[in-house]
């Protein structure tokens, strides 16, 4: 078995600004935002707290706010990091770059009925015709997951990587529904662990991951 640390990315600038005015950049600029202090000390708490893990190898998606998340675990367990477009964000295609209470507004019908959707239909659901659904996100992580796994047999490996990300690879698994796993449901460096024989996912456990 590989096991595999999956682990939510520090609070970054966009995370705050959202949180404090209710709106963002849908996928601000090509590489995001980086972190902000209080998300370099979430990321060093979560550090502090996997101390003693022999990881062997750590991969992170290429956004700005993932990427200085891995740094801060490289540079402690003197390993290089791995940067991937495949552990990304969900992509939003044409949405790129729209505020997000503006396409809240602009959508709102389709918004109301996406909440009256049954689990399976919520995950197939696009607001747009190009962008990624949540079923599609989660097969694009599952994909380079089973890879890293099969490459990289009984070691245990470090991957960071996005809350929307991880949570629809989770829903995938039956770990939780879609109206179970809002979004928020992943804290800021908060992590699932991973046991995976090259096909199949165990989740054996997990910290600041919260479901209704």
């Amino acid at each position: 078995m590989t096991e595999i640390y999956l682990v939510r990315h520090g609070e970054s600038k966009g995370n705050l600004h959202f949180q404090t005015t209710g709106d963002s950049l849908v996928g601000i600029g090509v590489l995001g935002t980086d972190l902000t202090e209080q998300g370099k000390e979430q990321i060093k708490g979560t550090r502090e707290k996997l101390k003693g893990i022999k990881f062997t190898s750590i991969y992170s998606s290429h956004l700005a706010r993932a990427e200085e998340s891995a740094i801060i675990f490289a540079e402690e367990l003197k390993l290089p990091v791995n940067k991937t477009e495949r552990l990304r964000e969900r992509t939003m295609g044409s949405l790129q770059g729209k505020r997000s209470a503006e396409l809240k507004e602009k959508f709102k019908k389709e918004y109301e009925d996406l909440n009256k959707l049954p689990h399976e239909e919520k995950m197939k659901w696009k607001l747009v015709s190009d962008m990624e659904n949540a079923n599609e996100a989660a097969e694009r992580m599952k994909s380079i997951l089973l890879e890293i796994s099969q490459n990289r047999p009984e070691q245990t490996i470090l991957v960071v990587t996005h809350g929307a990300l991880m949570r629809f690879f989770l829903m995938t698994l039956g770990f939780a529904k879609y109206d179970e796993f809002p979004s928020g449901s992943f804290e800021n460096g908060g992590y699932i662990k991973l046991s995976v024989d090259g096909n199949n996912f165990i989740v054996s456990e997990t910290y600041k991951v919260n479901k209704l």
